[in-house]
C-alpha cells in the first residue's frame, strides 16, 4: 500500500509521487520503479528497505538526479523543498546536490578518490560550494569535519590516503564529505552493509548524532531489519518496484499487513527464531541418557601466525595475526567463528585449510597430524576441505557457464568421465535448489544468491567433510541469505557435513551454529553453545560484540 495524503505532507521536505522508472534494454524497457509514493520530513529518518533488485537505490539515485545510462524517469514527481527535482534540468540538480542533499553511498573503497588525501576530498566540497574563502579555510575546516564524523588525529588522518584508513575510517570520510556542506536531506544508500558489528554500530551512532544535532532528514537505504528496527521513526517496504506497506517502524515490523513484509520478517536472522536443537549436539536416546558427543573431526592446538615484518630496532614489531588458538569442529557440527575485522578470523581459516603455514602450534584432521602436510598428502587432505568465499560476484569465473564451474573440481581431481561429471552437476544443482537451466548460464546472469549457491556446489562436489563459509551471505539480502543458510542447514542434515563458519553477524550465527568461538586481537576470548553465549556471555568484550548487534531483542511477529 501507498501512504495516504495527509494533511501535514506539504510540510514534506521530500515528497515523491507515483514515481516510474524503467530501464533499456535489448530486450525492451524494463520497470524497476512502479508508481511509488514516498515522504520524508524535516528532522526524520525514513528506512526504504527490500531485498535486491526491489527498486531501493534505484530510487534514492532518483532523488539525486544520479541513475546510470539507460534508465529514465518516465512519470511522477521527486519535490524537494518545492522544487520538482524529476523535471529539472542539470544545473538545478547540480546546486542541490551536496548542498541540500548529501550522499553517503555504499562502498568507500569505490567512492573515494584512491590517489587524493581525504583531507582534499572533503575540501573539495566546501570549495565546490563556496563555503570556504580559500583553500587553507577549506582545509581546515575538513580536518574539523573529519573530527566531527568520529576519526581520530583527524589533521593526520586528513594527510592520509584512502588506503591506508580501516573500512570504517573510509566510511566516516564519506560521511564528513556528505555531511560537509550542513544539508537538509541525507541520503545513506547501504552505508553499513559492509562493517562489522561493533564499526557499524559506531558509525551509525555518529550518524544519529550529526543528524540529529542538525535536524537533518535521512533517507536510509538498508536490506538489514535490525538496522532499520533501531534508527528509523518509519519503514517504507519496497518489492518489485513498489511500496508494498509503510509506517511507523514498531507498527510494521511488530504488526506487519502485507504477506512480502511478513516473509521478509520471517527470513532476517535478527527477527528469526535460534535453530532447532543441532545435529551435532548430545541428544537424550528413548531411555533418557544422552547420546554420546560426536568425534572431532579437526582440532587446532595453540596455532600462532606470525607474518615477516623489518627488525628496524626503533619499532615494536607487530603482534601475531594469530597468537594461540585452539578450538575443534566435531562432526556434522557447526562451529562459528566470529570477531571484528582484523581479529584474526580469516587467517585462522587459512591456517585450518593449510592454505598458508602456522608459526607454531598444531592441526589434526581426522585423527591425523596435518601440520606439515606436503606433496601428494596435502592434495589427498584437499579433496576433503573446501572453501566458499565471501564474494559470490569475484569467486565464480565469470567466462565459464555454470556446469564448468562446479565441473572444475571434479576435472582437476580427475574424477568420473565427461558423463558422469555431467550427471553429478546436475545433482549438485538441484541439491542446492537451482533449476536445471542454470548449469548453461553465466555468472552474470545469476542473482548473488543463485551465484552462492553454485559456489556451494563447487564446495560439495568431491563430497568434503569439513566446508569453511567465509563470511558466504554478508554480501547478500535478507532473502538470499534465508536461502543460502536454509541450503546449508539441510546439506548437513543430509550428508553430516562439517561446517566453520566465519562471520561478524552474530544474528546469522544464532540461526545456524550449534558452537560459537569469539576472536579478538588474535585471539579467542570466549566459546561455548551458541544459546550459552549468546545468554550468559561471561567476556566484556562478548557482551559488547551482542550489544551492537541492531535489531537485537526483537523478535518476529506471532503468526495470524
Amino acid at each position: 500500500m501507498t501512504t495516504p495524503p495527509t494533511s501535514s505532507e506539504p510540510e514534506a521536505l521530500l515528497a515523491v509521487r507515483d514515481l516510474t522508472i524503467t530501464y533499456a534494454t535489448r530486450a525492451g524497457p524494463v520497470p524497476a520503479v512502479r508508481g511509488v509514493d514516498l515522504t520524508v520530513r524535516p528532522g526524520e529518518v525514513l528506512a526504504l528497505v527490500g531485498e535486491s533488485g526491489s527498486g531501493k537505490s534505484t530510487t534514492a539515485h532518483a532523488v539525486l538526479g544520479l541513475l546510470p545510462p539507460g534508465a529514465r524517469v518516465d512519470g511522477g514527481t521527486i519535490r524537494y523543498a518545492g522544487t520538482d527535482l524529476a523535471a529539472a534540468d542539470e544545473s538545478v540538480l547540480r546546486a542541490h546536490r551536496g548542498r541540500a542533499i548529501g550522499l553517503v553511498p555504499q562502498d568507500p573503497a569505490v567512492s573515494l578518490n584512491p590517489v587524493q588525501r581525504v583531507g582534499s576530498q572533503v575540501a573539495e566540497v566546501l570549495l565546490l560550494h563556496g563555503l570556504a574563502a580559500d583553500r587553507d579555510t577549506a582545509h581546515a575546516r575538513a580536518a574539523e569535519l573529519l573530527g566531527e564524523a568520529g576519526l581520530d588525529r583527524p589533521r593526520d588522518r586528513a594527510r592520509q590516503y584512502p588506503h591506508e584508513l580501516s573500512g570504517g575510517m573510509r566510511q566516516r570520510v564519506l560521511i564528513a564529505i556528505a555531511l560537509a556542506a550542513r544539508p537538509r536531506l541525507l541520503v545513506a544508500d547501504e552505508p553499513t552493509s559492509a562493517l562489522d558489528v561493533t564499526v557499524q554500530r559506531t558509525i551509525l551512532d555518529h550518524l544519529d548524532t550529526l543528524t540529529r544535532t542538525s535536524e537533518t532528514a535521512v533517507l536510509l537505504i538498508t536490506h538489514d531489519l535490525g538496522v532499520a528496527a533501531d534508527r528509523a521513526g518509519r519503514v517504507a517496504v519496497m518489492a518489485r518496484g513498489r511500496v508494498v506497506e509503510t509506517g511507523p517502524t514498531d507498527e510494521v515490523l511488530t504488526s506487519p499487513r502485507h504477506p512480502y513484509t511478513k516473509a521478509l520478517l520471517a527470513a532476517a536472522p535478527a527477527f528469526a527464531p535460534a535453530r532447532r536443537t543441532p545435529s551435532g549436539t548430545a541428544e537424550a536416546r528413548d531411555g533418557g541418557t544422552p547420546a554420546p558427543a560426536p568425534a572431532d573431526l579437526l582440532t587446532a592446538e595453540n596455532l600462532v601466525k606470525e607474518y615477516p615484518h623489518r627488525r628496524t630496532g626503533r619499532h615494536t614489531p607487530p603482534p601475531p595475526a594469530v597468537d594461540g588458538v585452539s578450538l575443534r569442529v566435531a562432526r556434522g557440527e557447526t562451529l562459528a567463528l566470529v570477531g571484528e575485522s582484523g581479529s584474526g578470523k580469516s587467517t585462522t581459516a587459512r591456517l585450518l585449510l593449510r592454505l598458508t603455514d602456522p608459526t607454531a602450534g598444531r592441526i589434526t584432521f581426522d585423527g591425523q597430524d596435518v601440520t606439515r602436510l606436503r606433496g601428494a598428502a596435502l592434495r589427498a587432505l584437499r579433496r576433503r576441505l573446501q572453501i566458499v568465499y565471501q564474494n559470490p560476484y569475484t569467486s565464480l569465473d565469470p567466462r565459464l557457464p555454470v556446469a564448468e564451474i562446479v565441473a572444475e573440481p571434479l576435472r582437476a581431481f580427475r574424477v568420473a568421465g565427461r558423463a558422469e561429471r555431467t550427471r553429478r552437476v546436475a545433482v549438485l544443482l538441484d541439491r542446492v535448489h537451482l533449476p536445471a537451466d542454470v548449469a548453461r548460464r553465466r555468472p552474470a546472469e545469476l542473482s548473488g544468491g543463485q551465484r552462492q549457491r553454485v559456489a556451494i556446489a563447487r564446495a560439495l562436489a568431491l563430497r568434503p567433510d569439513l566446508v569453511v563459509c567465509d563470511e558466504p551471505v554478508s554480501a547478500l539480502d535478507v532473502s538470499a541469505q534465508a536461502h543460502v543458510l536454509d541450503v546449508l542447514a539441510e546439506l548437513q542434515s543430509e550428508d553430516g557435513l562439517s561446517y566453520l563458519f566465519i562471520t561478524h553477524d552474530l544474528a546469522v550465527v544464532r540461526r545456524i551454529a550449534h558452537r560459537v568461538a569469539v576472536m579478538r586481537h588474535g585471539r579467542i576470548v570466549e566459546t561455548g553453545p551458541v544459546e550459552t553465549v549468546f545468554t550468559e556471555p561471561r567476556e566484556a568484550w562478548t557482551r559488547a560484540l551482542l550489544d551492537a548487534v541492531p535489531g537485537r531483542g526483537r523478535s518476529a511477529p506471532a503468526d495470524d
